[in-house]
């Protein structure tokens, strides 16, 4: 009975309970303590999700940045840095005016997406498009007419990088609707939703560094989420857009005609000779009768076959195929 706590005793342990004043070490996962949970801030968006997320814009950073390069001729160099979850709430409160917000529209994804340039990347961009350098310090406080023409055309070549992006995963068609300067008219779904936050870090020359930011709200990815799957992603296994590439990869090649011939072994002869042929001489071939011909498909050695005759035409029965063409007719 020494080892049953006393009333007092279990009312300080009550006490201390509700009060949330328990010893750090109790709360401590690591220690097999219990962690506090909060239900209204659970997370959406599974870590093998965000996995994916990050090899898909990975993959954008190096095609956006290779495009940049040759169109703007100098480094640019973009990497991801991070992937987050955030509601849509605190991302727009996040954002700074004047930024550079282009809505998305993928399909089969179940809303709009963002993907938000910094001021101090898009004002680069746009100077180097007309041929000049913006430093940091002479930024303007708008972005033009101008400036915004020159962004959509780039956001409209962009949404072919983003395809290529999401093919290895899911075949998607990216469509640019807009271009947004101030985060409150850029409300693509509720505040409550939400989104995963992938920050690219760009960087552009030598001096010019900013941020990239793609938006992907939960309600995007849920008509999508059983292919947002690590096992499509490491194995290779061929989907979606893979696939139907694939498809009409194997259908153009199967209609493709290519040059096929079959040749005797080559015969020498001097010139002279040649020269004082006429019509109805006959060449004498090193070729026997009974040796194998040599069948060429685009001038390679493929097969051996034996020479025929079906309806009054010369025709070529393929008997085996060629593995060490080079060794053939040398």
């Amino acid at each position: 009975m020494s080892e049953l706590l006393s009333q007092n005793e279990i009312d300080d342990l009550l006490r201390s309970l509700t009060s949330g004043s328990l010893d750090k070490n109790d709360g401590d996962e690591s220690d097999g303590g219990v962690k506090v949970y909060d239900f209204k801030s659970a997370n959406k968006f599974s870590k093998e999700q965000i996995k994916i997320l990050h090899n898909i814009y990975d993959n954008f950073s190096q095609l956006f940045s290779t495009y940049l390069s040759g169109t703007l001729r100098t480094t640019c160099q973009f990497e991801v840095v991070s992937v987050e979850e955030l509601t849509y709430n605190e991302y727009i409160n996040s954002l700074s005016s004047p930024v550079v917000l282009a809505v998305l529209d993928i399909n089969p994804m179940g809303s709009p997406t963002l993907l938000e340039l910094s001021s101090v990347v898009a004002y680069e961009i746009i100077s180097r498009s007309l041929g000049g350098s913006l430093s940091n310090s002479k930024i303007p406080k708008s972005f033009t007419d101008i400036d915004l023409a020159l962004l959509e055309k780039m956001f409209l070549h962009i949404t072919k990088l983003v395809d290529s992006s999401w093919s290895k995963v899911i075949s998607v068609d990216t469509k640019f609707e807009k271009i947004e300067t101030s985060p409150q008219f850029a409300q693509i779904v509720s505040y409550n939703e939400p989104t995963a936050i992938i920050t690219i870090c760009a960087k552009i020359g030598e001096n010019v560094e900013g941020v990239i930011n793609a938006c992907i709200p939960r309600i995007a990815i849920e008509p999508i989420a059983k292919q947002l799957n690590t096992k499509l992603w490491y194995t290779n296994e061929v989907t979606g857009a893979g696939k139907h590439i694939l498809v009409n990869l194997k259908q153009k090649l199967i209609n493709t005609k290519v040059d096929v011939s079959v040749a005797f072994k080559d015969t020498t002869a001097k010139i002279e000779d040649i020269l004082s042929l006429q019509v109805g001489d006959v060449l004498q071939l090193v070729h026997k009768v009974d040796e194998k011909l040599l069948v060429k498909v685009c001038d390679k050695n493929v097969f051996l076959g034996e020479l025929g005759v079906i309806k009054n035409k010369y025709v070529c029965k393929i008997t085996e195929t060629i593995k060490e063409a080079s060794q053939y007719y040398e």
